[in-house]
């Protein structure tokens, strides 16, 4: 088992677009290879998209190495484009840095500034025994239609990031790197 990074090891930061090249290795190296080129062109089309809200897409780096990445993207009514929450995909972590605690952190560090952006509810589709972890459940997304069909439904979950949310039943839409039906 790898040992925990420490703080003062690995720094989390927003990732620049110069960052492009690490973050898409990292997809590389972290997925298998049936999935890992389509990861990672997901992971680099956000970087390089502009939306409004803006995505976060974070970086967790030991010395000058990227060695994990995660995104937030807007999430919208599909009948009004009006934002909903943020769907958090993907995430990985190089090999090498696996099993650490940099995914949790860079998760967690994500939510945090999900937070204090006003975000009230981030979604993502993933494995419910991962993602619960950190407080997503199946019973939050439920109202949420994802933009397509689902190959496994139950891992479409919600986590709300404040006390009383207003929200009501839609169906989303997402920015265009994530709008492939094959990612879903």
């Amino acid at each position: 088992m790898t040992e925990p990074v420490s703080e003062r090891e690995c720094k989390i930061r927003e990732a620049m677009i110069e960052d492009a090249e690490g973050i898409r290795a990292v997809h590389l190296c972290a997925f298998p290879d049936e999935e890992n080129e389509e990861v990672a062109e997901l992971a680099v089309g956000i970087l390089r998209h502009t939306s409004t809200p803006a995505s976060l897409s974070l970086v967790a780096c030991i010395g000058e190495a990227i060695v994990a990445h995660v995104a937030f993207t807007p999430m919208n009514k599909a009948s009004s484009g009006e934002l909903v929450g943020y769907n958090l995909a993907p995430v990985g972590v190089h090999p090498d840095h696996q099993k650490a605690g940099l995914g949790s952190k860079l998760i967690e560090y994500g939510i945090e500034r999900m937070r204090e952006q006003g975000v009230t509810i981030l979604l993502v589709y993933g494995d419910p025994a991962y993602y619960g972890r950190f407080g997503f459940n199946a019973e939050i997304a439920e109202p949420f239609a994802p933009p397509h069909p689902l190959e496994f439904p139950f891992g479409w979950q919600g986590m709300f990031l404040s006390e009383n949310p207003a929200f009501k039943a839609a169906a989303l839409s997402c920015v265009p790197p994530l709008d492939q039906p094959e990612l879903w």
